[in-house]
């Protein structure tokens, strides 16, 4: 890695901390969340099972816990060169709690994904419905997934990062055995650029945040979508063929 390109990209601090309430007792992860709120941290997103996460002044942090492929993940963007289809990591911070560790990581604020933004002809979405079922299907069973010219074109629609971030999360999917997680709410925008946040996922374990009476999690279904970019994309590619043909 060049150590230039990765302080350009985020400067980076990373250490453990034991902080006590009022009363001097360690912080559980929900009493360590409300002092983020009196600091002036806000919620935002939408709750999810292993993470809370907040905004203040442009940045962002991210609360979790018990979310070993998020970690994995986080890791991997600390020590990559730069890319910007990798968030920016300013801050990480691994918190000896109440019976617990947890983590505090402070990331840039980015942008919610918009789906109709276009390359060309080639919309967002169409390009994140591709990366989605490629790196399910190439981590789960490496070279399983096939090419045609519809994916082809939205392949070619990425950026040279984004089709390396996609590899190295495929590859940190297969050797630590995560699934590859690139639904809309783990994907995300710098300007024009994806970011892809939060792209890994166990398949078993115990949630960091239960709801509903829900505490562990399972492999989820793939998600679905799919076809339906690919046959809107192979319309297209038809179209061009004939007109092609024609003149």
């Amino acid at each position: 890695m060049d150590a230039q390109d990765s302080q350009e990209r985020t400067l980076l601090e990373w250490r453990v901390e034991s902080p006590v309430d009022n009363a001097g007792r360690p912080h559980s992860i929900e009493s360590y969340m409300e002092t983020l709120r009196n600091d002036g941290w806000t919620s935002i997103g939408r709750p999810g099972g292993f993470a809370r996460v907040f905004e203040r002044n442009g940045m962002v942090t991210k609360v979790f816990r018990k979310d070993p492929a998020y970690l994995s993940y986080v890791r991997h963007v600390v020590g990559a060169s730069k890319n910007r289809a990798l968030p920016q990591i300013s801050e990480i911070i691994e918190i000896v709690g109440h019976d617990e560790r947890f983590h505090h990581v402070v990331l840039e604020r980015l942008n919610d994904f918009c789906p109709h933004l276009t390359r060309g002809d080639v919309t967002l979405e169409e390009i994140r419905t591709f990366a989605y079922h490629f790196a399910i299907a190439e981590s789960s069973a490496p070279g399983s997934f096939t090419f045609n010219d519809a994916y082809q074109t939205i392949y070619d629609a990425m950026t040279d990062d984004e089709k390396t971030a996609l590899a190295d999360i495929i590859r940190i999917a297969q050797t630590q055995g995560w699934r590859a997680d690139l639904e809309t709410w783990n994907v995300m925008l710098r300007g024009e650029d994806i970011v892809f946040v939060d792209p890994l996922l166990i398949l078993h374990g115990e949630l960091g945040f239960p709801s509903n009476g829900i505490t562990r999690i399972s492999e989820p279904l793939p998600g679905k979508g799919a076809k339906r970019v690919s046959k809107r994309r192979k319309k297209r590619n038809t179209g061009r063929r004939q007109a092609t043909r024609a003149t």
